[in-house]
């Protein structure tokens, strides 16, 4: 499936016309595949507003304390827990509306029954589509930081840190653990004020 598209832009005198790149299988691939791990690579396939959204995601501290994060979310995003490149993509349907692309796509899983159903919203960038968002996951990137900001510099995840620290049955490795993170979050803060 290729779908190309005429639009009007203004690029400095009105009604000048752009020819929009064409959206390949092939592109739409590269797409797909490029999702778990081109972002932290500076991969051209994405949005710096969805790229720096999702290094910001995984680079703020989870808040586990030796636990499992508020930040588990982001690792379902894409491929679950199967390895990418053992999965088939295929595009549905594709709905282009000026510059801006949205596409409904299948990823079929080695191991699981049935596709999954996703969708992109793609933009022309320097000549090419890339990704802007990925099943809406672009807002909840930003509203997983701006929370997780606030439950850091919260009591409570600080009364719980000091719940494990005072507790003489916690082990030492785990106070450890806790020691750790907590100078992660004040790095973190010092860093991102």
């Amino acid at each position: 499936m290729a779908v190309s598209v005429l639009a009007l832009v203004s690029c400095g005198a009105p009604n000048t016309k752009q020819v929009m790149p064409e959206l390949t299988e092939k592109r739409f691939q590269e797409l797909a595949i490029s999702i778990p791990n081109a972002i932290m690579k500076k991969d051209s396939s994405f949005t710096l507003e969805y790229r720096s959204a999702w290094y910001d995601a995984w680079n703020i501290p989870d808040g586990g304390l030796g636990d499992i994060g508020r930040n588990e979310f982001m690792f379902y995003f894409v491929c679950g827990n199967d390895p990418c490149d053992s999965h088939q993509y295929k595009m549905d349907s594709v709905s282009i509306v000026g510059d801006t692309a949205y596409v409904d796509f299948e990823i079929i899983h080695q191991r699981e029954n049935g596709p999954k159903f996703h969708n992109f919203k793609l933009v022309v960038y320097d000549g090419q589509w890339v990704i802007a968002d990925y099943d809406k996951t672009l807002s909840a990137m930003k509203n997983y930081l701006k929370e997780q900001k606030i439950f850091l510099k919260s009591n409570k995840y600080k009364g719980y840190a000091d719940d494990i620290l005072n507790d003489t049955a916690a082990s030492e490795e785990w106070k450890e653990i806790v020691r750790n993170e907590l100078k992660e979050v004040d790095e973190y803060f010092r860093k991102n004020p």
